[in-house]
């Protein structure tokens, strides 16, 4: 919660600097700033942000966690680290509703992009995510030894 917390004052530091207008609209100024609009997105225009996008963004966070630390548990933590790196490089590259990194990307939501993925689909996909990796989580830790000894 802090974490977002943190983010939310820098956002709001950097619009207020730059002069650019904060509010749940899509704001071009700020997207000429960020993004190098020559790219092929179509962005629809006067979009209004959901509510349902920021309630999807914590989930994302409980979601890329639980699977990391379901994955420690069966393998080592630093290959189940490299495995969710993996996974978000390559929604940085392509854009599908398997890929939950693509969730974290506004510009590629629907209610800015033409060809955007829903919030919709999103939230279920992260409480299911959510759901099944404490189920496989608890399966594991009851089986697992937590007192080993290295070698």
């Amino acid at each position: 919660m802090i974490f977002f917390g943190v983010i939310f004052i820098l956002i709001l530091a950097f619009c207020s600097i730059s002069g650019i207008q904060f509010g749940m609209q899509v704001n071009t100024d700020l997207q000429t700033v960020l993004f190098n609009l020559g790219a092929d997105t179509s962005l629809k225009p006067h979009a209004i942000m959901p509510v349902g996008d920021i309630v999807m963004v914590f989930l994302l966070s409980v979601a890329i966690c639980q699977i990391q630390m379901a994955l420690g548990l069966w393998l080592k933590p630093i290959y189940s680290f490299m495995v969710m790196s993996m996974v978000l490089l390559l929604s940085a590259y392509f854009q599908s509703v398997f890929v939950i990194g693509n969730y974290a990307m506004l510009i590629r939501h629907s209610w800015i992009n033409e060809d955007g993925i829903d919030c919709k689909v999103g939230i279920p996909v992260m409480c299911l995510i959510i759901f099944i990796t404490v189920i496989v989580g608890v399966i594991r830790f009851k089986k697992y030894n937590i007192i080993q000894e290295e070698n």
